[in-house]
């Protein structure tokens, strides 16, 4: 049993580094794919149901918040053929 939740620990800890790297790509690099900003709306209804209930709940508040506010920069970067 101690080997299903050293898994289970490991397969968390990997989830955590790929949350980090999208945020850092959100609010570092400043990311501003349309896709991106629904891929982060998607995230942030799920995030709670896959961490621990508090720490899911207050980072997808804090990311929608910040979606909200940036809302303008998000754009959509395909261009028309002219």
């Amino acid at each position: 049993m101690a080997i299903v939740l050293y898994a289970e620990l490991i397969g968390f800890a990997i989830s955590l580094v790929g949350i980090v790297l999208l945020l850092v790509a959100l609010m570092r690099k400043q990311y501003r794919a349309m896709w991106f900003k629904t891929a982060m709306w998607t995230f942030c209804i799920i995030w709670p149901l896959g961490t621990p209930l508090l720490i899911g709940i207050v980072f997808s508040i804090i990311v929608m918040i910040y979606l909200s506010k940036h809302k303008a920069e998000f754009t959509n970067l395909t261009t028309s053929p002219n």
